[in-house]
């Protein structure tokens, strides 16, 4: 009962999810296409299938999930129509779209170029076997359209594609705030293919986060990371980064704070090199150095887990770097055999990074904590 006024309000309360296969076309026909014309906001989440493109047809929504997390049932042809679905979504401003293991290319993707009211966008073609390159080529020609976009997810991880050259297009969007691109375990990407992703970095100067993962691309060398941290230090705008690049073959990393430290709008660094079996203690130390130079950052989360020739001990001179830092407020630092932090009610222990801390955070606490 009630009248289709009645209906749209409820629905604009109570966001429409159409999960499970069993229940799609019914859960469609509840949302008649005049309920839709009537909503202001809304998130509709499909499942990745063959009713897909017919589904879309009829929706009016800002923002729409799609899943297929698991493959789904969709076919060549259906992501054809599942692409020109999309694209007469002109109304939509976020989409997150998940191929993740998916069987089919998706060629349809550059079609996303056609959504100009987009401002978010979140992409994942993780452990997908059929992605070609032709098909990266045109998603990153559609996304380079978005001049509005001010969040971009991209996950390519355990992708078989060799070259991220071809997303480089789409790196000089003039409004980009956020950055999420995750490559794990893409071996095909090399020291001259992350040269060309690096000066892509480099051309988004509206960046304040960034989040880019390298893990377990065991092709990377101290070549690759140098030339990824020197633009990383144009973003004069960066107020996060995390990066990780657990895994990976590094010996030289202490480049990275001469990037960092001159940011004078970063207030929070992640870095992940866990894994790192190369890494020394006097690298790492120099790291800690030169990080400590920077007048902004609160917040510093460091992970050397299984980087077998740091001391057990933890790395005593990035600790010591840090100490430098005058605004620091937040601290965690995880090395093999035990973490510090500085949320917890222990007594502290570690005097330099004790003083770092601001009066006005006297109550936390800096520990040396040892695994349960």
């Amino acid at each position: 009962g009630g009248s289709s006024v009645d209906q749209a309000a409820s629905l604009k309360a109570m966001p429409i999810t159409l999960e499970d296969r069993e229940c799609v076309m019914p859960a469609c026909q509840l949302a008649t296409p005049s309920i839709l014309d009537n909503m202001v906001t809304g998130v509709t989440s499909l499942p990745l299938n063959a009713a897909a493109p017919k589904l879309l047809s009829r929706l009016r929504h800002r923002l729409v999930k799609l899943s297929g997390a698991t493959g789904g049932s969709l076919s060549p042809e259906g992501a054809e129509r599942l692409g020109s679905a999309l694209c007469k979504l002109q109304r939509l401003e976020e989409v997150d779209l998940d191929f993740s293991s998916c069987r089919v290319d998706i060629s349809f993707a550059a079609q996303i170029g056609h959504l100009t009211k987009l401002t978010s966008v979140k992409l994942n073609f993780e452990n997908c076997p059929h992605l070609s390159l032709a098909a990266v080529g045109g998603l990153g020609m559609g996304l380079s359209k978005l001049l509005g976009l001010s969040a971009l997810h991209l996950n390519f991880g355990r992708c078989s594609f060799e070259s991220v050259a071809v997303l480089v297009p789409c790196l000089g969007l003039p409004r980009l705030g956020s950055f999420v691109l995750a490559l794990e375990c893409c071996t095909g990407l090399t020291d001259s293919l992350a040269a060309l992703l690096a000066g892509g970095l480099g051309r988004l100067r509206s960046l304040t986060a960034l989040n880019l993962s390298c893990a377990g691309c065991s092709s990377l060398t101290d070549k690759a990371f140098e030339n990824i941290s020197e633009d990383i230090g144009r973003l004069g705008n960066l107020a996060a980064v995390n990066l990780n690049f657990s895994r990976c073959s590094l010996k030289r990393i202490a480049t990275l704070g001469n990037s960092l430290a001159p940011l004078q709008k970063l207030s929070s660094v992640t870095l992940d090199f866990s894994g790192c079996a190369m890494l020394t203690e006097k690298e790492v130390a120099s790291l800690g150095n030169r990080i400590g130079k920077s007048a902004s950052l609160t917040t510093v989360n460091a992970n050397f887990r299984s980087c077998s020739k740091l001391s057990k001990t933890g790395p005593q001179g990035f600790e010591k770097g840090l100490g430098k830092l005058k605004r620091l407020s937040s601290l965690s630092l995880s090395f093999e055999g035990s973490d510090i932090t500085n949320d917890d009610a222990v007594p502290a222990k570690r005097v330099a990074l004790k003083k770092a801390a601001p009066k006005r955070v006297s109550s936390a606490k800096l520990l040396r904590k040892a695994p349960a």
